[in-house]
C-alpha cells in the first residue's frame, strides 16, 4: 500500500524549534509542544503487560475518575501498537486491530473508540532486545498521575527501538505525551515519527470535529520532546447551592451481580424559593479505596477532579421538594466510603 505522507513542519529560530500549537478542537482541547519534558521511567518499577508481544492489547484500571471529552473513564486498552483506548469493560479491549495507523482527518481509530495516541504504529515487543507496556501511578490523590510507558518498542522493519508514555492527570485532565527515545537515525522510515500517527480523537471524532491530529507520517517529534493536551477552561461554571439544600444519605448496600456498593442520595429544597435545573451532585474528597462507578464526570470549576453525577437536567426543584439519585462505587478492598456532599445548579460548567 502506497503511503500518503503529510507533512507538518515547525519554524526553526536562531535558539531551537519555536513553539506549535494545534486546536482547539470542537471538544475544547488545544495541543502544543511548549510542555515541559521531565520523563517519568517507570520500566523498573511499574507493572508490566504485553512483553513479547505482537499486535497485543490488555485493559488496564485507571484509579481514578478521568474526563475525556467529557465523559469520565477508570479503564483504558492498551495496545502494543502505541495507542490508548477508553473503555467502559474490559471485553470492549478483545479484538482490537490496529497494526495500521491511520490519517485522523480521513478515518477513526481503531473500532472508533475514543483514542490517545502517543506514537501509533505498527509495533512489537516480540524481538530480541524489546521491552514492555508499564504503567504505574505516581503522586498523591487529588494530584496523581497515571503514567503508561512504551519501552524499546520496535517499529516494523526498524532494527532501533522507541521508548515514549502517556500521562493522565488527575483533576486537570491534562494528557502528556513524553519521547525518550524516537530519533533512529538518517534512512530509518519509522524515526521521529514517520511511520505514526499523533493525536488525540473522541469517539466519532471524525465526524464531529472533536479530534486534533499532531502530525501523521510525518518526522516531526524528537528525542526529550512532551506534546501536551488539555481541555479548555470553562468561561462559566455551575453556582454551588449546597447552603439552599439538605442532603440525606442512605445506608451502603451490595450488588454482589454488579460488584457495586450502591447508595440513594435525596436532595430537598430546603430553601423558600424554586431552584432551577440542572442539578448536580459532587463528591468532594472522595476516599482513594472506592471510585463512582456511574459519574457523569469530573468537575473542573471549584474544586477541580471531584466526580459528580447528574440529578436531573430540566425543570425546577420548588420549596420542600425533593429529588432522588443512586450513586454507584467500585471499592475493590470493601473499605469504608467517605465523602464530603456538594450541591450544584445552573447554566455553567460543573
Amino acid at each position: 500500500m502506497i503511503r500518503q505522507t503529510v507533512i507538518l513542519l515547525t519554524a526553526l529560530t536562531s535558539v531551537g524549534w519555536a513553539t506549535a500549537t494545534r486546536g482547539p478542537d470542537a471538544g475544547g482541547y488545544t495541543a502544543t509542544d511548549s510542555a515541559v519534558y521531565s520523563f517519568v521511567d517507570i520500566s523498573g518499577t511499574g507493572a508490566s503487560v504485553l512483553g513479547g508481544v505482537d499486535d497485543g492489547v490488555a485493559p488496564l484500571i485507571v484509579p481514578f475518575s478521568f474526563q475525556f471529552y467529557g465523559n469520565a473513564y477508570t479503564m483504558v486498552c492498551a495496545s502494543s501498537n502505541g495507542a490508548l483506548y477508553f473503555i467502559t469493560s474490559a471485553s470492549a479491549c478483545a479484538g482490537i486491530n490496529d497494526f495500521s495507523n491511520a490519517d485522523l482527518t480521513v478515518a477513526s481509530p481503531a473500532g472508533n473508540l475514543p483514542a490517545l495516541l502517543p506514537f501509533w504504529s505498527d509495533l512489537t515487543f516480540q524481538v530480541a532486545g524489546a521491552g514492555a507496556v508499564s504503567y504505574q501511578t505516581v503522586g498523591s490523590p487529588g494530584t496523581r498521575r497515571f503514567v503508561v510507558q512504551w519501552t524499546n518498542a520496535y517499529p516494523a522493519g526498524s532494527s532501533s527501538p522507541v521508548t515514549f508514555q502517556a500521562i493522565l492527570f488527575e483533576g486537570s485532565n491534562q494528557i502528556l505525551f513524553q519521547y525518550q527515545t524516537v530519533d533512529l537515525g538518517v534512512g530509518n522510515a519509522a524515526s521521529n515519527g514517520g511511520l505514526a500517527t499523533v493525536g488525540i480523537a473522541n469517539a466519532g471524532g471524525l465526524a464531529s470535529g472533536q479530534q486534533i491530529e499532531w502530525s501523521y507520517d510525518a518526522a516531526v517529534l524528537g528525542n526529550s520532546v512532551a506534546l501536551s493536551f488539555a481541555p479548555t477552561t470553562p468561561t462559566s461554571c455551575a453556582g454551588n447551592i449546597t447552603v439552599q439544600v439538605t442532603v440525606t444519605r442512605g445506608g451502603f448496600a451490595f450488588n454482589e451481580g454488579t460488584q457495586r456498593f450502591l447508595q440513594t442520595i435525596t436532595v430537598t429544597n430546603s430553601s423558600a424559593a424554586p431552584i432551577v435545573a440542572p442539578f448536580y451532585l459532587v463528591l468532594d474528597g472522595l476516599s482513594a479505596n472506592a471510585s463512582l462507578a456511574n459519574a457523569t464526570g469530573v468537575t473542573v470549576c471549584q474544586t477541580p477532579g471531584s466526580p459528580y453525577i447528574t440529578i436531573f437536567t430540566s425543570g425546577t426543584l420548588t420549596a420542600g421538594q425533593a429529588a432522588t439519585v443512586q450513586l454507584q462505587f467500585a471499592n475493590p478492598t470493601k473499605a469504608g466510603i467517605t465523602y464530603t456532599p456538594r450541591i450544584l445548579s445552573g447554566a455553567g460548567t460543573p
